[in-house]
């Protein structure tokens, strides 16, 4: 999986793709069964794993909503259905896909339109520095985690931690 690492101000963010940091369980998609990052397999109820497409590997995690990390931790390693939330894998990348994080976030929109539980995560282009610092404050005070940014000039998924993903939980370091 891709991992991020967190912003500095020697990063200029305009023109980098962005998009909310959701609190979810991060999970891999191996085009037959989920992972972890600690590469196990959770517990996830077969009624939700026979709607994942086959055959095409995703990045992304199980999410719950906002405020629905726990609800997708209990699903993940208990297989617990939580009461009343629809839970959905949200895919932030496709590693055998071609192009910049847009186009293969674009694939993945093509991969999810026949996928009722998965869900690609909204992205735009930062405009300006001001433009993130509003959207990380209002996404915060939603109850969201903060946004992630992710370099343009990248043509290809990368695996691990990387300085071409960053994650941004607070407006003033902007």
């Amino acid at each position: 999986m891709t991992l991020g690492t967190d912003y500095t101000r020697a990063v200029d963010p305009v023109g980098w793709y962005a998009s909310e940091k959701l609190w979810d369980i991060r999970c891999y998609w191996d085009g037959s069964k989920f992972w972890t990052r600690g590469g196990k397999q959770p517990k996830l109820p077969a009624s939700f794993t026979k709607q994942m497409p086959k055959g095409i590997e995703l990045d992304g995690g199980i999410y719950c909503g906002r405020g629905g990390q726990e609800a997708a931790r209990k699903l993940c390693q208990y297989g617990h259905w939580p009461k009343g939330i629809e839970p959905m894998f949200m895919i932030y990348d496709v590693p055998q896909a071609f192009g910049n994080w847009a186009q293969r976030i674009e694939t993945a929109a093509m991969i999810n339109h026949n996928c009722p539980v998965a869900h690609t995560v909204n992205g735009w282009v930062v405009e300006s520095i001001a433009q993130l610092q509003t959207a990380v404050a209002m996404t915060l005070q939603c109850g969201g985690e903060g946004i992630m940014i992710r370099n343009p000039k990248i043509t290809r998924y990368e695996c691990g931690l990387t300085s071409n993903l960053l994650k941004i939980k607070n407006p003033n370091v902007l």
